[in-house]
This record gives C-alpha cells, sequence and structure tokens, in this order.
C-alpha cells in the first residue's frame, strides 16, 4: 500500500475526472470495481455531454446509481460569451448550459438517460464576465463589474436550483492566476491593470461571492481549487519572478482552506500536475508520480482537505483503466484512495 499521507479521521471523499467519461460505462466493470467502490464522486466536462449517444449516457447513469457514485458537472457557470448581455447574462448563460444537461437528467421514459446531477462545479465564472477574449487577446471587458457579475452568479445559481432542486453549487478557482490577501499571483498581466495580483485578489472576490450567495439563500457548497502540483512547488515558469521567488505556495493554498472553513464552507483540491500531464514534457508515469508526491506534500502539513479531486485535462494519463495497470486514471484514483485510507485493501 502507498504511503505518505496522512489520515483523516474523516472518511476522505474522492473525486475523479478525465475527458471521455462514458468510456468508464463501455469498459469491462471488473477493470475498476475497487475505485467504483470507494470513488465518490465523477466529475464530467459539461460540453462532452452533448457528444455521447444517449444510450451510452444510460449506461453512464444505470453505473453511477448502481455504485452510489455522485456526479459532478464542471461548467463555465456564467458564459464569457454572454457578458454583454448585461442583466440578461445568467439567463442566457442558464440557457446555453442547461441545454447540454438536460438529456442526462431527463427521465428515460422521455427519452432522456435518466441520470442525477449532485454538483455543479463553476469554473472561474466571475472572472469570465470581467475578461474577454478578442481576436485572440485577452482583454478588460466593460460589461460587468465584481458586483454586478457576483449578482448574475445569485441568478443562474437560482435558474439551476429550480430545475434541479437538490443540487448543491462549488466555486472553481484557478488559484495561481489570483493574488491571495498579501499574496501575489503566479502571473501578472498588462491588460488586467492589476500589477502583481494577475486577474485580481481572489479573497476579495470570494468574500464578495459568498457574501451575495447566502444573502440570497444559495449559498455554495465548497472551494474547488486549481493549482497544479508544479505551482504548489514554485517550479513552473513565472512571468514575474521578482515577487514570485520565495514564496511558499503550499501555505497560500493552507490559507485559502483555512478561509473556507471559517465561511463554513469546503476545500476541494485538484490534485495534477501541468508538467506531468502535457504532451511534451509528460508521460503517464510521471503523472503518478508527481500527483501521488502532491498528495503527499499537502497533506503532510497536517491540512486535509474536504474533497480530494483527481483530475486531469491533459493529454497524461492516456488511458482509464484497468486500475490494477500502472500508470492509468483509475490506478492512480486507486493510489490516492489506499494513501488515505489505511483501512480498505486491494480487491483480489
Amino acid at each position: 500500500m502507498a504511503q505518505g499521507a496522512a489520515v483523516s479521521k474523516i472518511e476522505p471523499r474522492v473525486w475523479m475526472c478525465k475527458g471521455n467519461f462514458a468510456e468508464l460505462a463501455a469498459v469491462d466493470q471488473r477493470t475498476w470495481r475497487f475505485v467504483q467502490a470507494y470513488c465518490k464522486v465523477i466529475k464530467v466536462y459539461i460540453d462532452e455531454i452533448p457528444k455521447v449517444r444517449i444510450e451510452d449516457l444510460r449506461k453512464f447513469a444505470e453505473l453511477c446509481a448502481a455504485n452510489r457514485i455522485e456526479v459532478a458537472v464542471e461548467c463555465a457557470g456564467l458564459c464569457d460569451w454572454r457578458s454583454s448581455a448585461g442583466k440578461n447574462t445568467a439567463k442566457l448563460s442558464f440557457q446555453d448550459e442547461f441545454a447540454k444537461v438536460k438529456r442526462y437528467i431527463k427521465p428515460v421514459e422521455e427519452g432522456g438517460a435518466g441520470g442525477k446531477i449532485k454538483y455543479l462545479d463553476m469554473d472561474h465564472p466571475i472572472t469570465r464576465l470581467i475578461y474577454q477574449t478578442v481576436n485572440g487577446r485577452e482583454t478588460k471587458a466593460d460589461f460587468h463589474t465584481l458586483g454586478s457579475a457576483s449578482d448574475q452568479l445569485v441568478e443562474v445559481m437560482k435558474l439551476w436550483r429550480d430545475k434541479i432542486p437538490d443540487i448543491e453549487f462549488c466555486f472553481l478557482t484557478n488559484f495561481p492566476n489570483y493574488g491571495w490577501a498579501d499574496y501575489p499571483a503566479y502571473h501578472a498581466w498588462d491588460f488586467t491593470g492589476e500589477g502583481e495580483k494577475g486577474y485580481y485578489d481572489a479573497k476579495a472576490e470570494l468574500e464578495t461571492v459568498i457574501k451575495k450567495t447566502a444573502a440570497a439563500g444559495i449559498p455554495l457548497k465548497g472551494i474547488t481549487v486549481d493549482n497544479p502540483y508544479d505551482y504548489a512547488t514554485g517550479q513552473h515558469f513565472s512571468n514575474q519572478p521578482s515577487v514570485t521567488t520565495g514564496v511558499d505556495w503550499v501555505q497560500r493554498l493552507r490559507d485559502l482552506q483555512d478561509f473556507c472553513k471559517q465561511n463554513k464552507l469546503e476545500f476541494g483540491l485538484i490534485f495534477n500536475s501541468e508538467r506531468a500531464g502535457s504532451e511534451g514534457s509528460g508521460s503517464d508515469e510521471l503523472y503518478f508520480k508527481e500527483t501521488l508526491d502532491f498528495v503527499d506534500l499537502y497533506c503532510s502539513t497536517g491540512s486535509i482537505p474536504d474533497y480530494y479531486i483527481i483530475q486531469s485535462w491533459y493529454k497524461h494519463p492516456s488511458a482509464y483503466v484497468p486500475e490494477t495497470e500502472p500508470y492509468t486514471m483509475t490506478n492512480l484514483v486507486m493510489e490516492v484512495i489506499l494513501k488515505l485510507r489505511p483501512d480498505v485493501k486491494v480487491f483480489k
């Protein structure tokens, strides 16, 4: 069994996310029985759902129901291509994204897959409205402020809750791209006007979002943090090394976790490595190693995430199964679970 990570007294919740989620229902189910038993959530990318045949969506929904695996959907929340719509941004964003999941949650007898969605993981929705890409270049937009974008976030969450009453919301932050309190961002860009804070100060953003969603009676469930291993260790290139050299990036993550705890929010950390996952610099083996190293590194501080997301949007790992084959996605997830849960054993 893998060693190194601190063990939580509470049963750890491990999520899994990799492209082409429907493949999990098509493979021999005996090839990932352990992960089926102990992985709590499978997260899927919203843009993949409409591309899957309805019969395959049904198989995936049945698989999750049979194994009591909850489904999370990573989405924009607020769509950057709707930012110019002002107060209609939430309405139009919802229409665009709900249309992508409707087939999955519609009952089988009505032609749908009969699936359930438990979590909506909204990927930097505020930033999408404050900045926009024009002719391939990112620039600051004039359509929304932090306040108005947060108001639209509340509205879009209400629309989702109206359609899926028990859905929970997580706010996904691409943490290295933002400042945090006294900490700089990993990168800075002239177009933001925020100096060493990158896009802006994430703490001010989250304080505003938390306050407004709570006041509206639709609070966030948690904060999901995208902060790959090579950023957490300071090994990734920074375009402002004069201010980032010497920063304790792991402590910065721990400060965010403390902030979540103070605000009664769950803290979920994505464990992966950009260098190890990317084509050219990475490999399945390196991705496996650096992801596990990240789990060890973070948990060795005594900080225990509320949910661990083993997620890749990279080339690696290249295969889902089998879980018994080194360096597949399910093999990695199994090893993470074994690190965190010494009470369970590999299936024979």
